[in-house]
């Protein structure tokens, strides 16, 4: 079976965590941003409980 190419468009915390998840499991991905640079804003992310064990499943 041939796997294709996956484009993500974005490259915030969900396109950059769907990106690497894919390329785990063997696809080829390329991931679009509209910004030209990417920089921290000073913001905080918090996760529910159930975000990160669906995290610890993907990454562990």
């Amino acid at each position: 079976m041939k796997l294709r190419k996956i484009l993500i468009a974005g490259a915030g915390i969900g396109g950059l965590t769907l990106g690497i998840a894919l390329q785990r499991k063997g696809f080829e991905v390329e991931i679009y941003e509209k910004v030209s640079c990417l920089q921290p804003i000073g913001w905080g992310l918090a996760l529910a409980p159930n975000a990160l064990l669906a995290l610890c499943q993907m990454f562990v």
